[in-house]
């Protein structure tokens, strides 16, 4: 059972998170990087939910995440688009799997690890405002 102070650890790992992100990126491991962001939105988003005393769905869907938070009475007009959203929930497949004949290190690309990470940043942004 979740309490209101335990959104304080979702914070803390998402933290962490966005940083193994950039660390991946100066490394050249963008699967990594676009993975480890994905990772930092979701437990930020959770951790709101926490928060605010609202139950999570369980699910790497942003988009989702983002729609209890607004069930939540909480306004989510600074959160990332809904497209940025699902193109960064979809790191959590596209980075760890092979798919498509890709392996991830194929899959994502520079480019898309840097918009994982600008996104991540966003909706840490975003929690952060609320707190």
């Amino acid at each position: 059972m979740n309490t209101v102070s335990d959104h304080l650890l979702w914070l803390r790992q998402a933290e962490q998170d966005l940083q193994q992100a950039k660390d991946s990126m100066r490394a050249g491991r963008y699967e990594w990087a676009a993975y480890a962001a994905q990772q930092s939105a979701e437990k930020n988003l959770k951790g709101i939910l926490i928060f605010a005393g609202a139950k999570f769905e369980y699910t790497h869907q942003l988009v989702i995440l983002a729609r209890q938070i607004e069930e939540a009475g909480i306004s989510i007009a600074d959160l990332p688009s809904q497209d940025d959203l699902l193109m960064l929930a979809e790191q959590n497949q596209l980075a760890r799997y092979p798919m498509n004949d890709l392996a991830p290190r194929d899959a994502v690309t520079e480019n898309r690890a840097i918009k994982s990470i600008q996104t991540a940043k966003v909706v840490e942004a975003f929690v952060g405002s609320l707190l």
